[in-house]
């Protein structure tokens, strides 16, 4: 097991994890966990791939529900409902982006949507915003480096109350650096 991604669904008092399986196949699973981390039923399967990386998932508050996502070789999101069954295919998201080694995503309930960062294959750190209905924004560019430097790893969380969130990288493995994102 590894690449996990949590998330809290505070009604429930419990976790959802979602993380990548490497047994005879390559597979992201979902599980719930209890607030003490016990695990609640069995695992599920989310998909079934070579290469899959990068597992995240989101509380979706206003569904109850959750967010989850992947790369294996394009980044993948497919809701889940609350207990960890899917509630439909997993779609694409930005086709053409992504990379195996920085993937993250948020959700902001002060706009209802969600943000997602991911490394690109320039070196550099993108964005994207979607709604929850799938509705997406056009992918940005969200860090630029001097000289040959590079972002890498990125991470994004969502402020509690304002349309914005932060991102945050690595700056050629030397310091972190954090560009704000915002409606």
């Amino acid at each position: 097991q590894s690449d996990a991604g949590l998330a809290w669904h505070a009604e429930r008092d419990e976790w959802l994890a979602v993380y990548t399986h490497a047994g005879a196949t390559t597979e992201v699973r979902a599980r719930r966990l209890a607030s003490d981390g016990a695990p609640l039923g069995e695992p599920i399967t989310l998909t079934t791939a070579a290469g899959t990386w990068l597992a995240q998932a989101v509380y979706v508050p206003t569904s109850a529900d959750y967010l989850t996502a992947w790369f294996e070789g394009a980044m993948m999101v497919r809701r889940v409902d609350a207990d960890g069954a899917p509630l439909g295919p997993a779609t694409p998201l930005a086709p053409g982006y992504g990379n195996s080694d920085g993937f993250a995503l948020a959700f902001n309930q002060a706009s209802e949507t969600f943000a997602a960062v991911f490394h690109g294959t320039n070196d550099e750190d993108f964005a994207l915003a979607f709604a929850v209905d799938g509705a997406t924004s056009a992918v940005l560019e969200a860090t630029s480096s001097r000289g040959t430097d590079g972002h890498f790893n990125p991470h994004v969380a969502a402020h509690s109350t304002r349309p914005e969130w932060l991102l945050v990288t690595s700056l050629g493995f030397a310091s972190v650096v954090g560009p704000r994102l915002g409606e």
